[in-house]
């Protein structure tokens, strides 16, 4: 047994430890219990094979993703044979460090424990079924974790002095996510408001840079698909925006109770709790932008609530940590990993339902 009072440091990095072993497993087992491409991988592979054999990319196929998750697919055949493991492995590993980036995120802001709850919110929400565990290597999968990598990046920022070197750096990383897919524009949004909220109207220049970046990424991702022949007015019909406007602009901010009976309690409850916090501006912002993202298309497949997991993670685990501030520091790892296992379980035989096995 660890003794708390000897060495508390050991007693978290234990918690940490088998968080990130938990989720490496969930995400293992629903990486290789599901043998077969499933719908959509099945079409970006079928996208990367005929791209590689001369067809332009995107042509006569209407899609609502730019081709980052196109280019894994074809970096998948060029190394090995056509098969679902490449891509959705390399989306594990992503995912790992989407974890690692919430929880070093949380560093600058919470306490040892508030940054383990971060950890934890993570590790439960991304393993649940609602955020569709059984489907391992959608788009939403490499978005999430690119997006907590730039919002990372960018608590990096100087106290005092430019911060514009970050901002870049930062906006590359958002970049790279809305490459993926253009819903993360949004969350692209939410990061160039933090240094107006920080410094007001000081920070239009982290901003602009941010947004900059961001444009150089994508450039340089579509510059190969317009050397091959694709056309830009094939790029804009594949991804085709208007299906975000489909019933109309209202449809924008349309809610779907039914779909969203899951995660409105907690996020209503989140703003409640940490509105007066002014640390956690930034990242209720980026909690309303995902929550927005994800509701764009009226299309509500479970995959896409991936999206929302470190931003809902960081408020999650701030609210959780303010909730539990008056217990004991070892009664609060202790009930971490309780609720940890009790999840795991859950989920797992969820999972299995899921996948038929």
């Amino acid at each position: 047994m660890l003794d708390y009072q000897a060495n508390p440091r050991r007693y978290q990095n234990f918690a940490i430890a088998y968080l990130m072993l938990g989720l490496a497993a969930i995400l293992l087992y629903s990486v290789f219990f599901t043998p077969r491409f499933l719908g959509d991988e099945l079409f970006w592979n079928k996208l990367a094979r005929a791209w590689r054999g001369g067809e332009p990319l995107f042509s006569g196929v209407h899609d609502n993703k730019l081709p980052g998750i196109v280019y894994i697919h074809l970096l998948s055949n060029l190394l090995f044979k056509p098969n679902p493991y490449f891509a959705r492995l390399l989306a594990v590993a992503l995912q790992l460090g989407g974890a690692l980036a919430v929880y070093r995120m949380a560093w600058k802001f919470c306490a040892p424990l508030e940054r383990l709850w971060c950890l934890a919110a993570y590790v439960v929400v991304i393993s649940a079924p609602n955020t569709d565990i059984g489907n391992g290597g959608t788009t939403e999968a490499f978005l999430h974790p690119l997006c907590a990598l730039a919002f990372l990046i960018y608590t990096y920022r100087p106290d005092k002095g430019s911060g514009l070197r970050i901002s870049f750096w930062s906006g590359l990383a958002m970049g790279a996510a809305i490459c993926f897919k253009q819903s993360a524009a949004l969350s692209l949004l939410a990061l160039m408001c933090w240094p107006l909220l920080e410094r007001g109207l000081k920070g239009w220049k982290e901003s602009f840079i941010m947004l900059c970046a961001a444009s150089i990424f994508n450039a340089l991702m579509l510059a190969p698909a317009l050397a091959t022949g694709t056309t830009v007015q094939q790029i804009y019909s594949a991804i085709h925006p208007q299906k975000y406007f489909m019933n109309g602009p209202e449809n924008f901010f349309y809610i779907n109770w039914y779909v969203w009976q899951e995660w409105i309690p907690p996020i209503v409850l989140i703003f409640f709790v940490l509105w007066r916090r002014r640390e956690a501006w930034p990242f209720l912002l980026w909690l309303a932008a995902d929550c927005v993202a994800a509701n764009t298309t009226g299309e509500y497949f479970s995959h896409q609530f991936k999206q929302l997991v470190p931003s809902f993670a960081v408020c999650a685990g701030l609210m959780m940590a303010a909730v539990f501030r008056k217990k004991t520091q070892k009664e609060q790892y202790s009930e971490i990993i309780l609720l940890s296992t009790m999840f795991f379980i859950f989920y797992s035989v969820l999972a299995a339902y899921k996948l038929n096995i």
